[in-house]
């Protein structure tokens, strides 16, 4: 039977930390859903890479103290509220990731990437073997940030909202295959 682990805390900022591997026996087995105003933790503090089978749901944050490799849906039902990689990598391999906001530096790899608000991203990869969305602000951080679409479809669009510099030097590389890059709304500095 499958196994879902409901974090919904009974006061304002709770945390709840995983620092092994999590897995079910086979798809959707095993689940986390973390409520508004909740906190996962994945990982200990510079603890070795983690490999998780589970999806993951909920609008509080997600955030990963460790590597992660994971091969179900990140946010599918409902986006994450905050994912922040804290400087580590996120593998979700053929699944997507949905997230309302997401801070990033380090390397995301997902089938496809959804960001409802604001994105920071500093010195990172976000790779994609489909579309990746940004409809808030991206906030480009000091560095380079590189996102790349290796999807051959012409659906396997990145799209930008508006994209915003850190003032500081920082370079934006968008590759979007064989699909196209949009930038709906303003590019400047802040």
């Amino acid at each position: 039977d499958p196994l879902t682990i409901n974090f919904n805390g009974s006061a304002r900022g709770q945390i709840l930390r995983f620092a092994a591997a999590v897995a079910g026996a086979a798809d959707d087995d095993f689940s986390l859903n973390v409520a508004a105003s909740q906190t996962i933790e994945i990982g200990l503090n510079n603890s070795a890479d983690l490999t998780f089978s589970s999806r993951i749901d909920g609008g509080g944050t997600v955030k990963l103290l460790a590597n992660l490799t994971n091969d179900e849906a990140i946010g599918s039902a409902t986006a994450i509220g905050v994912l922040d990689m804290n400087a580590h990598f996120l593998k979700n391999g053929t699944a997507s990731v949905k997230a309302a906001a997401l801070t990033h530096t380090g390397l995301l790899e997902a089938a496809s990437v959804v960001v409802t608000g604001i994105t920071t991203s500093t010195n990172s990869n976000i790779t994609t073997t489909g579309l990746q969305t940004y409809t808030g602000a991206f906030n480009v951080g000091e560095g380079t940030t590189v996102l790349d679409s290796t999807g051959n479809d012409e659906a396997d669009v990145i799209t930008f909202a508006a994209v915003t510099g850190a003032g500081a030097v920082e370079n934006l590389t968008v590759d979007s295959g064989e699909a196209r890059t949009e930038f709906n709304g303003v590019v400047s500095l802040i």
